[in-house]
């Protein structure tokens, strides 16, 4: 029997396909093993297990991990260039932290991505939005459990306290029924896309009580090649290749332990990891703007974009960074008997919250103010549970909110420790506040 996919039906949906298998096929290796935590069933039910990647492990696939307590979302708050770059530091977030015992079982990896973050990300939604949200995002339509005929490329499975994923492709017989669907998701351990036939279909999905949306307005959906995970061309799904790139040049001299291109807070320390011998000192340079071309040639003349320069000696293979300025920085590494080695950025990102009192009885509303350096977007606040990180509430800000550098929430009805923050974004992502941390009485 001869099937046909369906193809995009205009280049939006494209664009969401190839989003899609950015995270699907993406390949990458640890050099260290990994925090992961994957989950399988016995007679009881579904059970959750911490695990590791081991080095050297070829894995195809985003790796899963909630990470409500860190905000570290891959495609939002952290870059592929930042994972990628990442895994290549054996000192890196990604080896000497992890979120195992945090609160929550499908946690582990210090980045990592989930359903709903995939989900977001390939329907190019500007913000990652929660399962709980989804019917309410703007176009998206409940079609309830409709027959696999009826569906379309892009659409939307979801349960709103399960899951949520999103069907890649159909293939059709000859009178257009629907034969193979192909669904992409995150889910532990990793991204994957998965072909069921009609019946595995209704079987594994609807049986469980969840359903497809539709969302409208697809024809918006951006895309942007990325070197770290190269798309083929697929005439028969009606895909256009990725154009050829040269590969990413991996900084084999120093990185920010955190990866290339990576957002800090004025809490984290900054460590730059020195990754060969022979390198003595680093040269740090920052700037109130992003360095051109990743950070390459900022120290040549007559560019000069670094408003401030500082050196630092190299003890026991790292550079502690003790400038917490908010802004863009980037780093050399260089000795007496070398051409400095190419250069790493990160940024310093500060954004504070206070909140009134540390007590509020259920429901009370709470007052809170936030400070950010002049020209930032502050656009979001988030109130999430202690406990397991969950969010309970979010709100984007106002314009009056945002100038007047204050808001007003409600705080849950339920008793409990709880904490807020606030979401702004620059040139390397999404980041947030300090976690304002106050408890529900009553």
């Amino acid at each position: 029997m001869t099937l046909t996919h369906d193809k995009p039906a205009n280049p939006g949906v494209e664009n969401g396909l190839k989003r899609a298998m950015q995270m699907t096929d993406i390949r990458w290796s640890p050099l260290k093993p990994m925090a992961s935590s994957n989950f399988f069933y016995t007679a009881e039910g579904k059970t959750y297990a911490q695990s590791f990647i081991q080095p050297g492990t070829p894995m195809t696939g985003m790796i899963y991990s909630s990470v409500l307590k860190n905000q570290k979302f891959l495609g939002y708050n952290v870059s592929l260039e930042t994972f990628m770059t990442a895994t290549r530091d054996p000192q890196s977030v990604l080896y000497k932290k992890n979120l195992h015992g945090t609160g929550r079982n499908n946690v582990g990896c210090w980045y990592g991505i989930v359903c709903s973050c995939f989900a977001s990300y390939v329907h190019d939604l500007p913000n990652r939005t929660i399962c709980r949200d989804w019917p309410f995002v703007e176009n998206v339509t409940m079609l309830g459990q409709p027959d696999p005929d009826e569906f379309r490329l892009l659409d939307i499975i979801l349960h709103t306290k399960k899951h949520i994923a999103v069907i890649t492709d159909i293939l059709r017989d000859s009178d257009g029924h629907a034969k193979l669907i192909e669904v992409s998701e995150a889910t532990l351990p990793k991204c994957k896309r998965t072909y069921f036939t009609p019946e595995e279909f209704r079987l594994f999905w609807y049986e469980r009580e969840f359903n497809i949306y539709r969302r409208s307005g697809l024809e918006k959906i951006t895309y942007t090649p990325s070197c770290f995970v190269h798309i083929e061309a697929d005439p028969e799904r009606g895909i256009s290749g990725d154009p050829e790139m040269p590969p990413y040049p991996y900084n084999t001299a120093l990185l920010p332990d955190q990866g290339n291109a990576s957002n800090y807070s004025a809490e984290d320390e900054v460590v730059i990891d020195i990754l060969e011998d022979g390198w003595e000192n680093v040269v740090v340079g920052r700037s109130d703007k992003p360095f051109d071309g990743a950070g390459r040639g900022i120290f040549d003349e007559p560019m000069k974009m670094a408003e401030e320069r500082f050196e630092l000696p190299i003890v026991d293979g790292k550079v502690v960074v003790p400038v917490k300025k908010p802004g863009y920085y980037a780093a050399v590494a260089t000795a007496k008997d070398r051409c400095e080695s190419d250069p790493v950025t990160w940024a310093v990102a500060a954004l504070e919250l206070k909140g009134n009192k540390t007590v509020y009885a259920p429901g009370e509303t709470a007052e809170f103010t936030f400070d950010a350096p002049e020209g930032v977007d502050v656009f979001l606040q988030n109130i999430n549970r202690v406990k397991t990180s969950g969010e309970m509430t979010r709100a984007f800000l106002s314009d009056a909110e945002k100038k007047a550098g204050k808001f007003t929430a409600a705080v849950p009805t339920e008793a409990g420790e709880f904490f807020a923050y606030v979401s702004a974004k620059n040139a390397y992502g999404v980041y947030t506040s300090n976690h304002f941390t106050f408890t529900v009485e009553g």
